[in-house]
């Protein structure tokens, strides 16, 4: 996060050690438009919510996906991150090994030769089928607080003089 985006998010960052954070707020993840993987489903996620279509993410422990359930029950696993729409629900998937390597069986194909840092169709098979995949909560919270907060200082410095003009007019 820029020091000039929100100076409080940013000391959090370097208090914490982390070098890449990962927005909560759907609108910063869309108007960043970069990011970790979680951010296009964090983003795709709250755009569903707001508009009545449940959805919820899903940490698959090395990569996160968007599950999605209509009114009319009809269920689908969303990967904005690779731009895969599967009709098919997150735990059907993650109980079968070949409905996820169906899905993704041109996964390879989309990355150059020369790009050796991508996952395979294989490792993406590895993340929907291993023990302890979740639904991801992410707590809102103190981003909220962040971007109200950052207000204060700026007001505070502002107010010593407000405050001599006030008693300047008042003379």
């Amino acid at each position: 996060v820029p020091l000039w985006e929100n100076y409080i998010l940013r000391i959090k960052q370097w208090v914490t050690g982390r070098k890449k954070y990962e927005f909560r707020n759907y609108k910063k993840v869309i108007e960043r438009g970069v990011g970790l993987c979680s951010q296009p489903c964090i983003g795709l996620k709250y755009l569903l919510n707001e508009n009545g279509i449940e959805a919820d993410l899903w940490d698959l422990q090395q990569h996160i996906v968007v599950g999605v359930t209509f009114e009319d029950g009809t269920e689908y696993t969303l990967d904005p991150d690779y731009g895969y729409v599967i009709p098919l629900a997150i735990r059907v998937l993650m109980d079968n090994q070949q409905l996820v390597r169906e899905a993704y069986k041109n996964h390879d194909a989309v990355y150059a030769s020369h790009i050796a840092e991508h996952k395979h169709t294989d490792d993406i098979v590895k993340m929907y089928t291993q023990e302890g995949n979740r639904i991801y909560y992410m707590k809102k919270g103190f981003e909220d607080f962040a971007y109200i907060a950052k207000w204060v200082l700026p007001f505070l410095f502002i107010l010593p003089y407000l405050l001599t003009l006030l008693i300047v007019k008042r003379s």
